[in-house]
């Protein structure tokens, strides 16, 4: 007996992403977990040093290992395909020529050099004959990896463990807070994710079940994490999913009811919000304005080259802003950070960059093509505004606006999967 002829239309088993990563994938997870290395609040003057520690090591042998992975890729020729990563190379290597001028030459070397492994590794996968499925890969581990780290954050917060909360004046006493993600960046993270598993319920793209348990771990993070700036993110890649696929009786429905509840618990919505901080503090934006002055001065004094990738706004607490608080680690906006950083030689390339990969996130948000990366662009852009966001150093940020502005950056044929593509073919076969 002949087994049966398949048809030639047929389309081929779709497997799971997981199973098919490649060497470029393995570099995008080794950064990833380097990013998540453990590291203690330290003071600006040991910061700077660049002295060793387990955190430091832990991230340099990631990078390492990364560079390692994306070796094999430099035995293919690159194809140059303009688009807003080729800028953001630019302003990578502007990162790494300020290590000869910087005020901590040894930081601001081994912060460019991990991001430069990074936007590296989105290159070549965009250079890639199949760089639509090189890129998704970069995606999706990015998005189970941010779910995977959440999950962990919660169990250990929602156990109780010492390490996962800090003690907090605000109505839920203990803050989800990390030594490896801060309070600010669990909000953050649970803001996108949240995002784009709500972009997947509605594209139906995913398995929905999933999806909405993913959906709901966000909740579970943001809400103790107390991040107002990262409730606002949420808010806003939600209203932006709606708005992209339409839904806009649920928009303005979810908007009223927003507003109803906002008017009957004003009172603990206030005090949530709040956190039990004065209201100097409130006004200053959690003292985001007076950092932002200090920033625009010492931007004008240095407006060419910055004090340095990585470690120019930071170099500002040991000045201007001394005594303002010594475990902060920025200047809580990725404009003024690169403003100090590397002045007007490396942001102009990255805001370049950044306006054209808006350009294409609207594009592609009016034409519902590629629209889970089109509505996490403006939940970054806030975040950029008011914390580093794509203006910092590696983190998970860096790393979606990287596979945003390489995906978006695309034709729109080239983008898509293959399997999309097949099932279009079949269709028109039969």
């Amino acid at each position: 007996m002949r087994p049966p002829v398949q048809s030639a239309t047929a389309v081929p088993a779709r497997r799971a992403w997981w199973r098919s990563i490649d060497n470029l994938g393995c570099a995008w997870v080794l950064l990833i977990i380097g990013s998540m290395s453990f590291n203690e609040p330290n003071t600006t003057a040991a910061a700077l040093s660049g002295q060793l520690n387990s955190a430091n090591l832990v991230r340099y042998a990631c990078v390492m290992l990364a560079l390692a992975c994306i070796a094999p890729e430099l035995r293919h020729r690159i194809a140059i395909r303009f688009n807003p990563i080729w800028l953001f190379a630019g302003y990578i290597a502007v990162c790494l020529m300020s290590a000869v001028w910087s005020v901590s030459p040894v930081v601001s070397l081994g912060k460019a050099v991990e991001l430069a492994a990074a936007t590296a590794t989105v290159l070549f996968a965009a250079n890639r004959n199949a760089s639509g499925a090189a890129l998704r890969q970069l995606f999706e581990i990015s998005f189970f990896a941010g779910a995977l780290i959440l999950l962990f954050v919660a169990c250990g917060y929602y156990a109780g463990l010492e390490g996962f909360y800090t003690n907090s004046n605000g109505v839920i006493r203990r803050m989800m807070d990390t030594v490896f993600v801060s309070a600010n960046g669990i909000g953050y993270l649970s803001a996108i994710t949240a995002t784009i598993a709500l972009d997947r319920i509605l594209s139906r793209r995913s398995d929905w079940r999933l999806m909405a348990a993913i959906l709901a771990l966000t909740l579970l993070t943001a809400l103790p994490a107390q991040g107002r700036t990262g409730l606002f993110c949420m808010i806003v890649g939600t209203a932006t999913v709606l708005a992209i696929h339409r839904q806009y009786v649920v928009l303005l429905a979810g908007g009223f009811a927003a507003l109803l509840l906002a008017a009957v618990f004003a009172q603990s919505i206030e005090t949530y919000l709040i956190r039990g901080d004065q209201l100097e503090n409130i006004q200053t934006m959690s003292g985001r304005s007076v950092m932002w002055q200090a920033a625009w001065q010492a931007f004008l004094d240095r407006p060419v080259s910055g004090y340095g990738f990585g470690v120019g706004g930071r170099s500002l607490f040991l000045g201007p802003l001394a005594g303002f608080g010594a475990p902060i680690s920025s200047l809580h906006s990725g404009f003024m950070e690169l403003l100090v950083g590397v002045g007007l030689l490396g942001f102009v390339p990255w805001v370049m960059a950044l306006v054209w990969t808006i350009r294409n996130a609207i594009v592609s948000g009016l034409r519902r093509a590629r629209t889970q990366e089109a509505a996490i662009v403006l939940p970054l852009l806030v975040m950029t505004v008011m914390s580093t966001g794509a203006g910092g150093w590696f983190d998970t940020s860096v790393a979606y606006y990287l596979c945003c502005a390489a995906i978006l950056g695309q034709p729109l044929a080239r983008s898509l999967s293959a399997p999309i593509r097949a099932t279009s073919q079949a269709r028109r076969g039969s």
